[in-house]
């Protein structure tokens, strides 16, 4: 039986530059689909076809973390989104929760990286997922964490209450 190594999760820089390629893909994308419905208005259905494609824009990541485990953004940048359930990827509906939740929160879903163990955003930790390292062999050492260890037992921590 062979094991496997344990997940390299993240850093925040390798996930913002992950957003940013996505941005830049999305606004392409709308760029192009504004200039075409331009160019287009006068054909008849047209219109109808360009509301679809923004809707497709709209679930760009939601349907490529279901199917694929990352966007091009974190395929670029050596990432993928890993289910903690079931150790592959987020199923559709979790996938649609996590980016509503992100897109709701901003940067400040990213906070909470600082915190928890195997630094997840809080729409990491909601949908209970990570954000792992696609291909250690490609990553330098500055580019993800190992997890945190746990608290040793010897060590009495005030309640979560007190220390809130």
């Amino acid at each position: 039986m062979t094991t496997s190594a344990a997940p390299a999760y993240a850093t925040f820089g390798r996930r913002f530059r992950a957003v940013v390629i996505d941005g830049a893909i999305v606004a392409g994308a709308l760029v192009a689909i504004v200039l075409i419905g331009d160019a287009s208005r006068h054909i008849p259905g047209s219109g109808r076809v360009l509301v679809l494609a923004m809707y497709a824009l709209i679930l760009y990541e939601p349907i490529f973390v279901w199917r694929y485990g990352a966007t091009i953004g974190h395929r670029a940048t050596n990432l993928r989104i890993v289910d903690d359930a079931s150790g592959g990827n987020p199923g559709f509906l979790k996938a649609l929760a996590r980016f509503v939740i992100k897109t709701v929160l901003g940067l400040v879903s990213f906070l909470t990286m600082a915190i928890t163990r195997r630094y997840q955003a809080l729409h990491d930790v909601v949908t209970h997922t990570t954000v792992q390292i696609r291909d250690l062999g490609l990553a330098r050492p500055d580019d993800y964490y190992d997890a945190r260890s746990e608290p040793a037992s010897e060590i009495l921590m005030p309640s979560r209450v007190r220390r809130v």
